[in-house]
């Protein structure tokens, strides 16, 4: 936990000057974590030729360049607060459907969304393992994370194709019984 105190002196500024733009630690906080969100999102943005492997590795040196932030975020109970968890959800369904439309989805379907949902979080907590491991590159991470993604979205859809199948076929032997 860092003190306002803390904050103000690294700022270099006046606790009213603080007081003034941020009304308490939690307003600070949010806006915080919405410029890094929207920082983040320009580094991944801002690539010319964006492929799956860009954007995942843009992440992850975002997140080697900027541990702190990541632990405090992900583990310091900042999402708990209820204007942060929706920023995060915002953020989080942006970078999914990126994602997405990285692995040729640009309209994705349920499946395609739930396999990136599900994703998301795992991927996050590689990064935090990350940190703690350095000797695994960043390259792997991205690998690990691009296949994990890859794999889940292949599923999901698969899934959905024989669940289809499974409710469609007793249609399909009801209607030939009853004409025949």
């Amino acid at each position: 936990r860092t003190h306002v105190n803390e904050i103000i002196k690294r700022a270099g500024v006046s606790r009213t000057l603080f007081y003034h733009y941020f009304p308490s630690k939690m307003a600070f906080a949010r806006a915080i974590v919405e410029y890094e969100i929207l920082h983040l999102h320009g580094l991944v943005e801002q690539q010319t030729a964006l492929t799956l492997e860009g954007a995942i590795s843009t992440f992850a040196g975002y997140v080697k360049a900027r541990p702190d932030r990541l632990r405090a975020l992900h583990t310091g109970g900042l999402a708990q607060d209820p204007e942060i968890a929706a920023a995060l959800a915002t953020s989080f369904e942006r970078y999914e459907r990126l994602v997405l439309m990285l692995l040729g989805i640009a309209e994705p379907d349920e499946q395609a969304m739930f396999a990136a949902e599900v994703w998301i979080g795992p991927m996050i907590t590689l990064c935090l393992a990350w940190l703690d491991h350095p000797e695994i590159s960043q390259e792997t991470i991205t690998n690990m994370s691009a296949q994990t993604l890859r794999s889940l979205v292949s599923q999901a859809r698969q899934g959905a194709e024989q669940t289809s199948e499974h409710a469609s076929a007793p249609c399909r032997s009801i209607l030939y019984t009853s004409t025949h």
